[in-house]
């Protein structure tokens, strides 16, 4: 069975058999060299199982060009029951096949971010005028996890990682909920942009509702359940 979605910006994207696999949209070959994250956040899994890291700093890469943010994370798997869900998801759905997606925040203007130290990084009060912050859903992925307990990815031939990847275009439409008064932008300075890249879980694999799972947000930054890597705005010249 397959099924086809078609992404706002990204085009078609095909998922092969009924337990999904891949990113929404093919990654452009980068002609710059990719960061890896300033910081990570196991945040999900810090909370029930601690010392259990899914993410780690060489698992997310960006790579910046004049025109695009080209994003990608290759995580193990999360076993369900190990980690935080959104609160919309309940217990029942807890549970494999699994549905995650990808959210990038950007920031055009980092320095006009709202800090009260200048290590802290750019927030949710900086989707403004000032900062310029947007929010894309560019990414999901269903997995599932074997009743042995170990994690295999049906895109990657039972190989316990997933991964998720897309860019973000400058001007390209923004994808994804925001608090009421907030004020968004879309990208317009990809070279020196501070990025957050967002991992979240939906919970079970609903063929009846795919399309609403792999392109709603869930969850929100105080939820507490999503993994996260940050970038930093590149420094000099």
């Amino acid at each position: 069975m397959e099924v086809r979605l078609r992404s706002r910006r990204l085009g078609p994207i095909l998922f092969s058999s009924l337990l999904l696999g891949g990113s929404l949209g093919g990654v452009a070959t980068a002609q710059a060299a990719p960061e890896a994250p300033a910081s990570i956040s196991n945040q999900p899994t810090d909370q029930l199982s601690p010392g259990l890291e899914y993410l780690h700093l060489e698992d997310a890469r960006l790579t910046r060009h004049p025109d695009r943010l080209v994003i990608e994370v290759t995580m193990d798997t999360p076993i369900p029951g190990t980690y935080v869900y959104p609160s919309h998801v309940p217990p029942d759905r807890q549970a494999s096949p699994e549905v995650f997606t990808m959210w990038v925040f950007i920031f055009n203007d980092p320095g006009a971010c709202t800090r009260e130290e200048a290590s802290d990084r750019c927030g949710p009060d900086d989707f403004s005028e000032t900062a310029r912050g947007g929010v894309y859903g560019v990414a999901g992925h269903a997995t599932a996890v074997d009743h042995s307990g170990g994690a295999f990815d049906l895109d990657r031939d039972a190989g316990g990682r997933m991964t998720l990847a897309g860019e973000v275009g400058v001007g390209d439409p923004q994808r994804g909920d925001m608090p009421p008064g907030a004020v968004t932008f879309p990208l317009e300075n990809p070279m020196g942009a501070e990025v957050h890249v967002a991992i979240a879980p939906h919970g079970q694999l609903d063929p009846r509702t795919i399309a609403s799972e792999l392109y709603d947000p869930a969850g929100d930054p105080t939820c507490g359940c999503w993994w996260l890597a940050f970038f930093e705005p590149p420094s000099g010249p």
